[in-house]
Order: C-alpha cells, then structure tokens, then sequence
C-alpha cells in the first residue's frame, strides 16, 4: 500500500520548508545548469538536504512545470546525488523560449 502522506503532496509543499528562502534559488540554478547536488558539494549538505526533505514536491515541480524528471543516483548517501539530465532541460528551455 502507497504511503498515505505521499497521496497529498503538492508540487508547491517545499515552498512551506523554513529554509526555502535560503538554499531554493541556489538549487534551482544549479540543476537547472545540470550540477548533480551530491551530499557534500556544492555546499557542506544544506542544498542536499533541502532536497531530500522536499524530494517529492520537488520532483512534481520540475516534472509539471518544466516536464523534466529529478532524478536520484549512488548506491549511499555520501555517493547519492540528484540532477536533472542536462541534455532533457537545455530542450525544454529553448522550446520554451522559441515558443514566445
């Protein structure tokens, strides 16, 4: 049986997480350049942390506003990082773009 708490998440929950105004816009730049956010790097776990808090609102974000998939890799959390495929937002965006 799915987790109940899933069922109700939203693509916007993360933005009700304290540190939102701190690290957010930091993130989004950085998968948005396709930086895999790992443990350790960028910044000593606050980025990847945020991230795994938030990792489900965060992946309806990206999934329902730019139809790209946050994805999560490594076999433990000092190897994990998460990214979107560099390749998958650079189409995106510039369709976006040549749309308007």
């Amino acid at each position: 049986m799915e987790d109940e708490s899933k069922q109700n998440i939203t693509r916007t929950d993360f933005l009700q997480d304290k540190k939102v105004d701190q690290v957010f816009a930091k993130i989004d730049y950085l998968l948005r350049s396709g930086v895999h956010i790992q443990y350790d790097y960028p910044l000593p776990g606050e980025l990847f942390r945020f991230i795994e808090r938030n990792f489900d609102s965060l992946t309806l974000y990206y999934q329902e506003l730019f139809m790209v998939k946050l994805e999560k890799g490594g076999a433990n959390l000092g190897a994990t990082s998460i990214s979107i495929l560099k390749k998958e937002v650079a189409a995106k965006f510039l369709s976006i773009i040549g749309s308007t």
